[in-house]
């Protein structure tokens, strides 16, 4: 062998050393490698002995950490005696899917964690073969927010299948691509009188659900644009072939597996007949009102003119007892008169008859001091007829004519009070005037006294019942220098709150069929407040009774002279 030849043996030798040696090296750097990647892993890794009943060989902190266990405590040890296996066939599944499926399985089990929680792990195993050595490696994730995630979503699809069913509006859904129904809700089915059965599977062609084909086509386009339609009044054809009409809206909705649309149809037909009734109402409301309004104004005539005449018809009756008591009044002096006139007459007759005879001096003093005498009472009582007379003659000119005078206030109550004196005498009652001074005024003294008559009438029927005697009091003051304050009171009952404000209301009484008609107060309000100018307001007296208070100008206004003369 030469030199050269063994220079290169030698060469060679030394390249194959340094070639095992590099190759030495780096597989130990790659074990140091993985090791590191082991180590540092997120997920929880194991080493386990398959030849040696899945003991444990070795674990990354990850796992350690994950079931609450130290390596004294794990290494050399299977998960059965461990107790991490909740299920024992969990972990059989596992071992045999590792011997029959070959290197590599997967499986989601649940572990026992610490004591006593149980986590869901997705358990990766793959077998490897290191050092001539059968070896698996094991990866457990925690999925528990997973399995419980997914638990939701199912629970939530369980609760909202129910709510789809359950809800009042009618709902379905549809594939967006081919039109057909997947599902509908019982409204829906309810409403428009299918099953489920006659409808998935089924399109709205199929059913000839929709009427007007163009607004729909129009609907499907800006569904399409849009990916939603909102608010879309439509008709649809239910299966007895009745036509409901509906406000549609609709949603395009991606799922995992398909595209779909879901539909909302409220029902409108009640709100469509009201709709039109209300039209076919307006088209006609103007005429209603119109011929309704006639009827009430003629209405409104005949009750004015009832109304009217039953005031007049008061009138006539308040005049009836004015002449009543003039004639009872006239009664006493023309009677005494006519007493008197017979007297004088027979006395007369009786001094003719002496005279013929012999007539003594003394019977023609006795004859001429008796007739002074009757002479004196004929003209005492023919001058209190004349005066009554005058006094009555003025009262009815007052009562029955809106006549215009100056005048008195006390005179034109005394005269008042003159008329009603038979009317007093009967009821036991008494009427003291309390006017201290002279008011003079220019007004209607016949209206006043028909408001002062009422006003004492109307004590007398309703202030005093179960009152064996009562005092009615008329005064009068004056309010500044062109006002008058006038007041009828009384003791009596008084009138209940509850009635004040409707006392001077037309045909409000308390008294009906009783002697009351409900227009006396009524008649002194549109007096005081018409003619007279004034006002008139009703409460309680201070001893206890019902008062009426008019406050009068004392000149009474023009215009409402004007007015009361045409």
């Amino acid at each position: 062998m030469t030199l050269s030849t063994l220079l290169a043996l030698i060469a060679a030798a030394a390249s194959l050393v340094a070639a095992a040696l590099w190759l030495c090296l780096r597989r130990r750097g790659a074990r140091e490698h993985m090791a590191w990647v082991f180590d540092a892993s997120p997920v929880a890794m194991a080493l386990v002995d398959p030849l040696q009943g899945y003991r444990l060989v070795d674990a990354n902190p990850q796992w350690y950490q994950q079931f609450g266990l130290s390596a004294g405590q794990a290494v050399g040890r299977n998960g059965q005696e461990l107790n991490l296996w909740i299920d024992p066939q969990d972990r059989a599944r596992l071992i045999a899917a590792l011997t029959s499926a070959g290197s590599e399985t997967a499986l989601d089990a649940q572990l026992r964690v610490g004591d006593s929680e149980q986590r869901w792990f997705r358990i990766c195993a793959r077998r490897v073969l290191s050092r001539r050595r059968d070896w698996a490696v094991l990866s457990m994730q925690d999925i528990q927010a997973q399995r419980e995630l997914e638990q939701t979503l199912r629970d939530s699809e369980a609760v909202a299948l129910q709510l789809f069913d359950v809800v009042p509006e009618t709902l379905l859904i549809s594939d967006a691509k081919t039109g057909e129904f997947i599902d509908i809700n019982r409204a829906w089915a309810s409403k428009m009188g299918y099953t489920k059965q006659q409808v998935i599977g089924k399109t709205s062609r199929d059913l000839n659900l929709w009427v007007d084909m163009n607004a729909v086509a129009a609907m499907g386009r800006r569904f399409g644009q849009n990916g939603q339609v909102d608010g879309e009044q439509l008709d649809m054809r239910r299966a007895d072939g009745s036509i409901l009409n509906f406000e549609v809206s609709a949603r395009q909705w991606q799922s995992s597996s398909r595209h779909l649309s879901i539909w909302v149809a409220r029902d409108i037909t009640e709100h469509r007949r009201a709709e039109q009734a209300l039209r076919e109402l307006n088209a006609t409301l103007e005429e209603r009102v119109a011929l309704r309004t006639r009827e009430l104004a003629d209405a409104l005539e005949v009750v004015q003119r009832a109304q009217d005449e039953l005031v007049r018809t008061q009138r006539l009756s308040s005049l009836g007892a004015l002449v009543a008591g003039v004639a009872h009044e006239l009664n006493t002096p023309i009677g005494n008169a006519l007493l008197t006139s017979s007297t004088l007459e027979q006395l007369s007759a009786e001094f003719d008859l002496k005279r013929t005879q012999k007539l003594t001096r003394s019977t023609l003093e006795h004859y001429a001091q008796t007739v002074a005498e009757i002479s004196r009472m004929l003209m005492s009582n023919l001058s209190r007829a004349v005066e009554l007379i005058n006094g009555f003659k003025q009262l009815a000119v007052d009562q029955s004519s809106y006549q215009r005078r100056s005048f008195d206030l006390r005179t034109g109550v005394d005269e008042v009070l003159l008329t009603l004196s038979p009317a007093l005498r009967r009821s036991s009652h008494e009427v003291v005037v309390d006017i201290p001074e002279p008011l003079q005024l220019d007004s209607f003294p016949g209206p006043l006294g028909q408001v002062l008559i009422n006003l004492i009438n109307n004590a007398l029927l309703h202030a005093f019942e179960g009152h064996s005697q009562g005092h009615i009091t008329v005064s009068a003051r004056p309010d500044g220098p062109e006002h008058l304050l006038m007041c009828v009171s009384d003791d009596g009952s008084g009138i209940p709150p509850e009635n004040l404000l409707r006392i001077f209301d037309p045909f409000f009484t308390t008294r009906l069929g009783q002697g009351g008609s409900g227009l006396g107060l009524h008649i002194c309000f549109s007096l005081v407040k018409g003619l007279l100018g004034g006002s008139i307001e009703a409460g309680a007296s201070a001893q206890g009774g019902a008062a009426f208070t008019l406050r009068l100008p004392r000149t009474a206004p023009i215009s409402q002279v004007s007015s009361a003369l045409e």
